[in-house]
């Protein structure tokens, strides 16, 4: 009999760095002129973005769209080889695996959104009201003006995406048969698991999910815009260039309630199981002389969520 254990540790680190520029036609148009020809106001979005200045722009930061998280997998499996005859051997396997929940390790929030029952769950305990001095996580006006904060709770600091996992249980089962002096006949079937791969990006996905009230960065923020009564590109409101904003990006914004998109992400239902797949396997091997062997297999495998 064969028994053994497995233990990995694994951290991840994603720094996401996205930058998106939006150029119009408005930030280079001549005010209350029209084109002679078309009769469209002037501008033109091309010669803005030759300009350099754009009219809105988004970028994640990286001190606030970085994902780094720590998961950790025991397993466990026990092996017996049974030989019920001179022709026919028998393998019996059993192996367990336990995920335990992730651990942050930064202060990003790792927040559940439970859309069968209408729930959002912030993963800390409390959250401050957004002030002038900006602090993330942070929450505009208090979570007292936020719309329908009968439908949002608060957690007890612990990661609600990556929950602990305990019911990875993979029975196997093998045989090998010789028939005659010459031919073997082998064959197995076992459920497995996927417990690092999968379940990683699955956690990165839900914690870039759900973030509110953490920011990643700014969303739509306008610049070259009409300011006291002055068009941009004036000596009194000159244009403001990609190269200005370089280093130079304004403190990022909260959303005023999580029921509003920004950015992208995914998140999962609450009751996320790992990928599991049943495996078999099936093999005839004959020998054709004392250094000649033919060799025919079958291969089949079935995964469910």
């Amino acid at each position: 009999m064969k028994v053994g254990v497995d233990y990995i540790y694994q951290n991840r680190l994603q720094s996401n760095l996205f930058q998106q520029f939006v150029f119009s036609d408005a930030v280079t148009s001549n005010i209350n002129q029209q084109d002679p020809v078309t009769k469209q106001a002037t501008g033109n979005s091309l010669a803005s973005a030759l300009l350099a200045a754009p009219a809105t722009f988004t970028g994640q930061t990286p001190s606030n769209a970085e994902v780094f998280f720590n998961m950790q997998l025991w397993s466990g499996y026990a092996q017996d080889t049974w030989k019920l005859t001179l022709k026919l051997t028998l393998n019996f396997g059993l192996r367990y695996e336990y995920l335990p929940r992730i651990r942050m390790l930064d202060k990003r929030l790792a927040n559940l959104l439970d859309i069968p029952h209408q729930m959002y769950t912030i993963s800390a305990s409390s959250v401050p009201a957004c002030t002038t001095t900006f602090v993330n996580p942070c929450i505009p006006g208090g979570i007292g003006a936020v719309p329908f904060n009968s439908n949002i709770k608060f957690g007890n600091n612990e990661p609600l995406a990556g929950p602990s996992i305990s019911d990875n249980i993979g029975p196997r089962f093998g045989f090998a048969y010789a028939w005659g002096d010459k031919t073997v006949i082998n064959g197995g079937v076992g459920i497995f698991y996927d417990t690092i791969t999968a379940r990683s990006q699955w956690v990165q996905n839900n914690i870039e999910g759900p973030t509110w009230p953490w920011t990643i960065g700014i969303s739509n923020q306008q610049t070259n815009i009409l300011q006291g009564g002055f068009w941009p590109g004036s000596s009194q409101n000159p244009l403001t260039l990609i190269t200005n904003l370089e280093g130079n990006f304004p403190n990022p914004v909260v959303a005023s309630s999580p029921w509003l998109t920004i950015g992208g992400g995914y998140t999962s239902q609450p009751n996320y199981k790992d990928q599991r797949a049943v495996e078999w396997n099936l093999q005839v091997q004959q020998q054709l002389t004392p250094t000649t062997l033919f060799s025919l297999g079958y291969a089949g495998r079935r995964a469910r969520d």
